[in-house]
């Protein structure tokens, strides 16, 4: 999770860095993109395992509903306030905050005191192909979940498709304001 961190911090400072020396680029913008994703998809699932560690099993579903109340409380007035600081400070400097409080999640997280479990024992039957496609084999065995699988995946996809064309529209081409953007991507 440290280094996941540690990692969104180095990559999103580097925009600031890059536009300061009139060097950004829009390929260093999708770089930025693919390996901030990543690194939050790692952080993400390093977070529910850690959860697992800190808090007895009593505890875990209150403490899980809080996880997840806090991440989509995020996910939900993340926009906007980005779009109220891109607004009010720049987009730059709003990058440097972003990237900031990465850095201080790096901190906080390295003053943990629990320390991880080891890893339970490889099977010498295993290997990784099939530890890697376990998940896939299991959801397209259920009917069920297989039609719930590729109806996120139409869906996903279609919004993701259309997403950096409604930033144009609403920012280029209707005039908004780019914290009115945020209010309405909330949406």
């Amino acid at each position: 999770m440290i280094t996941a961190d540690l990692l969104q911090f180095v990559v999103l400072a580097s925009v600031p860095v890059a536009a300061l020396f009139g060097m950004l680029t829009y390929w260093q913008l999708c770089l930025v993109t693919v390996v901030q994703m990543v690194a939050r998809m790692v952080f993400d699932a390093a977070g529910v395992a850690q959860l697992r560690t800190l808090v007895p099993k009593p505890y875990r579903g209150a403490a899980n509903g809080r996880f997840e109340t806090t991440l989509w409380s995020v996910n939900t007035i993340g926009p906007a306030v980005g779009g109220v600081l891109i607004s009010w400070l720049g987009a730059t400097v709003t990058m440097v905050l972003d990237a900031v409080s990465f850095l201080i999640s790096a901190l906080l997280l390295r003053q943990l005191r629990e320390s991880e479990p080891a890893p339970p024992l490889r099977r010498t039957d295993s290997h990784w192909t099939r530890d890697v496609t376990a998940g896939w084999r299991y959801i397209f065995r259920h009917r069920g979940l297989t039609g719930l699988y590729w109806n996120a995946m139409i869906f996903g996809g279609c919004i993701l498709a259309v997403s950096p064309l409604l930033v144009v529209l609403m920012l280029r081409d209707l005039g908004f304001a780019a914290w009115q953007y945020g209010l309405v991507n909330d949406a």
